[in-house]
């Protein structure tokens, strides 16, 4: 739910489990009554040179664009996160941010943080994470062309379905995973087994093989490890169901199949 009261937070939550999130924006308390935006979310004018839009996206994530407008305006971003479960935030090894539930159980995430200048191109920038409080620090300088774009993207859903195909080759039948946009991009450690326990739940057992497999579970986790940054917008990851399994390694050197 995303209010126009910048004193209040956005809900993020998904209806079909208990992950329920309180996104708290920077500049909260001195923020504009927030717009409806053209690109279909909400705009808050921070009045520091610097405005936050947040824009829900079709596969259920949430984005939080903050626009600066100036080498006047702060340099880091402060986004207050709380979850129902009491859980806390974990900063991953390649800057993205994994949000655990109380059991240390993956429930959403932050995708690696991104900035970039009026040309497009790349301003380094990192989260920090202090209790709740997401911290964005982006390297502008006087030298950089304005207005700037960084980018926190929030997102529960790795897995957008998954479908059976018979006949593809000699392994087959081979189970089509195709994963969300947001899946595509968050690479933190928790995610990967969150994915793979995502897809089992959404693939159907009636008639079909078992997908829950040593093989097939190293050919999903080579899959969401390699070929996920390797060929991001490859429409779906095949897992074959009579391929051998080669331990993860093996399956890594065989392009994952």
């Amino acid at each position: 739910m995303i209010t126009t009261d910048p004193e209040k937070p956005v809900v993020y939550e998904d209806s079909a489990t208990t992950m329920k999130l309180h996104v708290r924006l920077p500049n909260a308390d001195k923020a504009s009554q927030g717009k409806r935006s053209e690109l279909g979310g909400v705009t808050f004018d921070n009045f520091d040179d610097s405005t936050s839009t947040v824009l829900p996206k079709t596969d259920g994530s949430l984005q939080i664009a903050t626009v600066i407008e100036s080498s006047e305006a702060p340099n880091e971003y402060e986004y207050t996160v709380t979850s129902k479960s009491g859980g806390e935030m974990v900063l991953e090894r390649d800057g993205s941010v994994s949000i655990l539930d109380e059991n240390g159980e993956w429930e959403a995430g932050v995708a690696r943080p991104w900035a970039k200048d009026a040309n497009g191109n790349e301003i380094p920038t990192e989260y920090r994470i202090d209790g709740d409080k997401l911290i964005q620090h982006v390297a502008f300088d006087n030298d950089t062309d304005f207005p700037v774009v960084a980018n926190p993207w929030l997102g529960y859903n790795l897995i957008s379905k998954t479908s059976w195909a018979m006949d593809l080759w000699q392994y087959s039948p081979t189970l089509k995973v195709y994963p969300t946009s947001f899946g595509r991009y968050h690479a933190g450690l928790a995610a990967r087994w969150a994915a793979w326990s995502e897809t089992l739940s959404k693939t159907t057992r009636k008639g079909w093989p078992n997908p829950d497999t040593t093989s097939m579970k190293n050919q999903f986790l080579c899959h969401f490890d390699v070929v996920r940054l390797r060929a991001p917008n490859k429409e779906y990851w095949g897992l074959d169901s009579r391929l051998p399994n080669r331990g993860y390694w093996g399956h890594v050197k065989k392009n994952c199949n």
